[in-house]
């Protein structure tokens, strides 16, 4: 077979990715096609096209005959995401799924909508999605006993803005449950944590993705990401007071010195004290290009002796208990 030929054929060879079968909402449709292996031929075939619902008697026929387990294209990956965070609440609710599979949805979920956040904050939907997964999270987190386990082993510690911000976004939340005792409070605190990095969509390619330690002009421009990221959401409009401050004022310092307004003391929020917390530790234990992560164990003892000046020691003993006792490595 000639070369060019060859190419070709392996261009057009789909590739899919495997989902559960009570992922899918009965009699709801989606805009992806459903597949199922057929193990003895290791072959997909067509099951259920695109915008046809799900049925009660079609589950039931396929549990009957051992299939739990449909699949998907790669190429309809970004319309399964969004089919996930529709229907997340009903997902979240399901009995029948266990708690890890359900923290791996969310956690899908929320790379989707800080992905299409980085590319256009714009948008009323923007604060409609946004405020509709931080309650997800919100209800997710309360109602398992051990769901920051498993979001945390689920969270990717190779470093990019997206999974640095959901990342933060999780960590954060954890730590407000033990730091504010209003629910209510969890939901306007969670946008500013999920979006506390979005201005860095501003900051140019070759900065935000450099290689090594900036200079200090590039680091200059990195400081500016704050202020856009505040500039953003204000032009979004319709998010709460809270969330612009945190998304402005992540990176000021207790005793001072932070940016972009040289905050300090009870000039900074509790809850953006929680958020500084929780921005430190994810890049501390975060892989990059040009350094290897940390343990948790060894970066709370860096926070614990190197930033004090940086943040609110009462909040960060909350954080260690939270952490558990981590192993030395």
């Amino acid at each position: 077979m000639e070369p060019g030929l060859k190419e070709q054929l392996e261009t057009k060879t789909a590739v899919y990715f495997p989902i559960a079968l009570d992922i899918i909402r009965l009699d709801e449709t989606a805009d992806f096609d459903l597949f199922i292996l057929l193990k003895d031929q290791n072959k997909h075939i067509l099951y259920r096209e695109k915008h046809l619902p799900f049925t009660e008697p079609e589950k039931k026929r396929m549990l009957e005959n051992g299939v739990d387990t449909l699949y998907v294209q790669e190429e309809d990956y970004a319309a399964y995401r969004h089919y996930l965070e529709t229907h997340l609440s009903a997902i979240l609710d399901d009995p029948k799924l266990p708690v890890e599979q359900k923290g791996e949805l969310l956690y899908t979920s929320l790379v989707g909508l800080i992905e299409d956040v980085m590319l256009d904050s714009r948008t009323a939907l923007t604060v409609t999605r946004s405020r509709s997964i931080v309650q997800n999270t919100c209800k997710f987190l309360y109602a398992h006993r051990n769901s920051l386990e498993h979001m945390m082993h689920i969270c990717k510690f190779d470093y990019n803005t997206y999974t640095h911000s959901i990342n933060v976004f999780i960590f954060s939340m954890a730590l407000g449950q033990r730091i504010f005792p209003l629910k209510t409070l969890m939901n306007d605190f969670g946008m500013g944590a999920l979006l506390h990095d979005i201005g860095k969509s501003r900051i140019p390619p070759e900065i935000l993705n450099f290689k090594g330690k900036l200079s200090e002009e590039q680091f200059a421009v990195m400081k500016k990401h704050p202020v856009y990221g505040d500039e953003m959401l204000k032009k979004a409009g319709a998010f709460p007071l809270l969330t612009f401050d945190m998304v402005r004022h992540h990176h000021e310092r207790i005793k001072g010195g932070g940016y972009p307004d040289n905050l300090h003391g009870s000039q900074i929020r509790r809850e953006v004290r929680v958020l500084t917390i929780a921005d430190i530790f994810d890049a501390l234990t975060t892989r990059r290009s040009y350094k290897e992560s940390m343990n948790s164990f060894p970066a709370l003892k860096l926070m614990h002796e190197k930033m004090r000046d940086h943040i609110d020691t009462d909040i960060f003993k909350v954080f260690v208990q939270m952490m558990g006792q981590p192993k030395k490595g």
